[in-house]
């Protein structure tokens, strides 16, 4: 297991973050500690965008040429990330991950459809159309009972009050 017991958070207003930054894989920390008063250098904001971006944790390396490799980061030269990051450019930095995951997941969508797509298709050409034809009239069958259940049900409660309003 992790160890994200910082001995410098206590008391500190983001402890709660910090060690949940931690449990989720994004920091690690530096020999026990968060150095969460301490700028942040570039390179470790590129680290922690590419394990939020690849959904696990990442070794520093890995999480450079991750970065580098999905634009995170266009640095080549890894000492040019050894400095404090600007807001920009980390405004820039998280605007990249949004994007690469919105791709993802419209990529994951299509692919999903794709592959219904294609299983009805298998499907007809392999004898399901006669299948599909009759799960549909079933659903059909299955609708219009449930509405004769429902105007059945309608018509008694009427009846019951129009007896309510005799008496």
């Amino acid at each position: 297991t992790k160890d994200c017991n910082f001995v410098d958070v206590e008391g500190k207003w983001y402890a709660q973050y910090a060690v949940k930054a931690c449990q989720l894989g994004l920091m690690k920390g530096n020999n026990g500690k968060f150095l969460g008063e301490r700028k942040l250098m570039k390179s470790e904001a590129v680290v922690v965008l590419a394990r939020a971006l690849a959904g696990q944790t990442l070794e520093w390396n890995e999480a450079i040429r991750y970065a580098q490799q999905n634009g995170i980061t266009n640095v080549q030269d890894v000492t040019k990330l050894y400095r404090p990051v600007t807001k920009w450019e980390l405004v820039i930095m998280e605007k990249r991950v949004a994007d690469k995951k919105a791709e993802s997941q419209q990529n994951q969508q299509q692919e999903e459809q794709t592959q219904q797509d294609l299983g009805e298709l298998l499907g007809n050409l392999l004898g399901g159309e006669e299948e599909n034809q009759n799960q549909q009239q079933e659903q059909q069958e299955e609708t219009t009972s449930q509405q004769q259940e429902q105007n059945q049900q309608e018509q008694q409660e009427q009846e019951q009050e129009e007896q309510t309003q005799e008496e």
